[in-house]
């Protein structure tokens, strides 16, 4: 695994509290590329994400 980059999509999977989230990238074989911790204000909502992937 390695670390999140800026620009990276994910998927929230967990949700750890009022303000904060587990989160997942995979790549496009379905492979975890990391997953990590995240509060609200370093996140960015992404309705159109679902359109990029298969």
């Amino acid at each position: 695994m390695r670390q999140p980059r800026v620009g990276d999509l994910g998927t929230i999977v967990n949700v750890l509290g009022e303000n904060a989230f587990t989160v997942e990238c995979v790549d496009e074989g379905g492979l975890t590329l990391w997953l990590a911790d995240f509060l609200t204000e370093e996140l960015e909502a992404r309705l159109d994400a679902a359109k990029t992937r298969p």
